[in-house]
């Protein structure tokens, strides 16, 4: 992975790290912020999971961003992921509300300190 981060090389969160036969879990997705946040700053990790990732599957500005006409689809997280990149890689600690296309889907906000 680290050569491809020094070559420049556009690669979207997810593509990565696989689990066993090359299916990717929900755990190793998870993991996969720690893991980048070793070689990339943490603004780049949450950008491949995002905007990058839109640009290489052909919806930018549809997804990836938050932005006049895009599904707003969002997760909100207690802390700073640009602090500390585990407040993504431990949603079962941290994740606290989940959006999908506007609505909200999970709300654990009254568990936030």
């Amino acid at each position: 992975m680290e050569s491809i981060v020094w070559s420049q090389s556009a690669f979207a969160s997810g593509t990565a790290v696989h689990g066993s036969a090359g299916i990717t879990s929900t755990h190793h997705q998870a993991e996969e912020f720690a893991i980048r946040a070793e070689v990339q700053p943490a603004i780049d990790v949450i950008r491949s999971a995002t905007c990058v990732a839109a640009r290489l599957v052909g919806l930018e500005g549809r997804i990836g961003e938050i932005a006049p006409g895009a599904y707003a689809d969002i997760l909100m997280v207690e802390g700073d992921p640009l602090d500390d990149i585990a407040v993504l890689a431990r949603p079962d600690k941290h994740l606290t509300m989940v959006m999908k296309a506007g609505r909200v889907i999970t709300d654990r906000t009254d568990h936030v300190a």
